[in-house]
């Protein structure tokens, strides 16, 4: 064969192996589900919604996400038991998830400290039925129209666990540079005995 033939059939075969190479990557599919209002009050109920809806809407673009409908999510959970006592909850998500076809849940919860909000969220994993390790997150903000700006960072950060390499407990230790704001943009939670703002 000419040399000229053979870079052209090298060529190829590499343009082959780099087209191949992306084709046995499949989504990671995801489902998130209501969540809970631990604040004591009832007029942030509309959070439980809220969030998962901000996570979606920013987790939506993502090549690496195959996010699952959050309506199939109340009537399964109806359907699996009516008894979400904290003792079961994890088999609860399990059977969820497998009933869904989810590979992952979003479990998460908004609070209040003072007069700051807290959110925070875990990444359940269904085939191992547990919560994977160093994905729980915990934002904080002061003012109830940050929680949307929150849901978008959380969610880069889900995405960064989601991503092709696969979860392992190394990688999920520290999240990425990008995800960490400044402390400008961080707000930070008061100390005791200093007043909130």
């Amino acid at each position: 064969m000419k040399p000229r033939a053979l870079s052209i059939h090298c060529l190829l075969l590499l343009l082959l192996a780099l087209a191949l190479s992306g084709c046995g990557y499949m989504p990671r599919r995801l489902a998130i589900m209501d969540f809970e209002n631990d604040t004591s009050e009832s007029r942030y109920d509309f959070l439980s919604a809220a969030l998962p809806e901000y996570l979606s809407a920013s987790l939506a673009n993502s090549r690496a996400i195959r996010l699952l409908e959050r309506q199939d999510i109340h009537r399964y959970l109806n359907e699996i038991d009516s008894d979400p006592s904290d003792t079961r909850r994890l088999s609860r998500w399990q059977k969820l998830g497998e009933r869904i076809g989810a590979e992952y849940l979003v479990a998460g919860s908004v609070s209040r400290l003072d007069r700051n909000f807290i959110i925070t969220t875990r990444l359940f994993s269904v085939d191992k039925g547990e919560v994977v390790l160093g994905s729980a997150v915990t934002q904080a903000c002061v003012n109830e129209y940050e929680i949307y700006h929150i849901a978008q960072t959380i969610a880069r950060y889900l995405a960064y666990q989601l991503r092709p390499h696969g979860l392992s407990p190394a990688q999920s230790q520290a999240p990425p540079p990008a995800f960490s704001p400044s402390p400008a943009e961080q707000p930070q939670l008061p100390v005791a005995n200093e007043p909130t703002r």
